[in-house]
């Protein structure tokens, strides 16, 4: 067969006849020994007849190929409606039941962290009041510098000159 010279023989060459290059080539055979991949020619006659009867063996090796995976995927079709035909509840679907468990779960995890949350606010609260509480100064009674009491506070003013109340004043 002569080269392909203009574009009408190159797009039937790439477009129409796409096996063409494959029915061309010389066959070889592909191995997998200790886990490497060796490509060899394969050795022995050559096939004979025609391009045209090899380019026939070859389409009718596809459409068997093709039909094995078209069988395959109906097959695929069929045991994946099975699937979900089984897998649904009160006529509603896994996706939607998941869907809703999980809409609950995020509600449900969302009041556990807000709880959480308020529990800590508390914690701090309690820590500051008891902070607050242990950091309070004691009422004095009397001035750190003279000893004498507060001139404000006039219900502690005996109690710190005396140790007993003075005795009421007798009239005569």
């Amino acid at each position: 067969m002569a080269a392909p010279s203009s574009s009408k023989e190159k797009f039937f060459k790439r477009v129409i006849n796409p096996y063409l290059s494959e029915v061309m080539k010389h066959p070889q055979a592909i191995e997998m020994r200790e886990r490497v991949l060796h490509i060899r020619d394969v050795q022995g006659r050559k096939k004979t007849g025609s391009v045209e009867a090899r380019l026939e063996a070859v389409e009718q090796e596809i459409f068997k190929f093709q039909g094995m995976v078209e069988h395959g995927l109906s097959a695929n079709h069929l045991m994946i409606m099975e699937f979900t035909r089984d897998h649904k509840v009160d006529d509603r679907s896994m996706k939607d039941i998941v869907f809703t468990f999980n809409e609950q779960i995020n509600f449900l995890q969302s009041q556990i962290y807000d709880l959480q949350n308020q529990v800590f606010e508390y914690e701090a609260r309690f820590k500051a009041m008891r902070l607050a509480a242990s950091c309070r100064t004691q009422e004095t009674r009397a001035s750190s510098y003279d000893g004498e009491p507060l001139p404000w506070k006039s219900e502690y003013k005996f109690a710190s000159t005396s140790s007993s109340p003075p005795s009421p004043k007798k009239e005569t």
